[in-house]
């Protein structure tokens, strides 16, 4: 993880917003876009609105948008925590902003979360971490 940190904050150096007409410096790059900082929190309310207006969304959401749903929701919490880290100038609202922007990822993800596991849905990376588990806990013969 600390290696895509450093990787996207790489990426943001020297650039500018992706948003036509925005001469701003590039803070965060979301879905392979470098954004100010108030462009990019503006994707990431827009996008956890959308999501979160429907929280049934989680139920009939199928395996790989499932995935990329939950990709986007690590990197957006990542690239907020990420952004509020090496920023030394933010100011009081966008510190909050991009706070909220992480706890608003966050729940949305343990909704998506809790959902897979109603469904009996997991990721690979959870039925490895459980079947890892699994396997420390079975008593060796010897």
């Amino acid at each position: 993880m600390s290696a895509d940190l450093v990787g996207n904050a790489a990426k943001v150096i020297g650039k500018t917003c992706a948003v036509a007409g925005c001469p701003d410096a590039s803070a965060a790059v979301l879905e392979n876009q470098s954004l100010c900082l108030d462009h990019f929190i503006l994707l990431c309310y827009e996008s956890l609105a959308a999501y979160d207006g429907r929280r049934d969304f989680a139920r009939r959401v199928q395996e790989p948008d499932r995935a990329q749903l939950r990709g986007f929701l690590e990197e957006c919490s990542t690239q907020a925590l990420s952004v509020s880290l090496r920023s030394e100038q933010l100011s009081n609202l966008q510190r909050s902003r991009l706070l909220d922007v992480l706890l608003w990822a966050g729940e949305l993800s343990e909704c998506l979360s809790a959902s897979a596991a109603r469904l009996g849905l997991s990721s690979t990376l959870e039925q490895r971490d459980a079947n890892a588990s699994a396997s420390s806990e079975m008593p060796t013969r010897s």
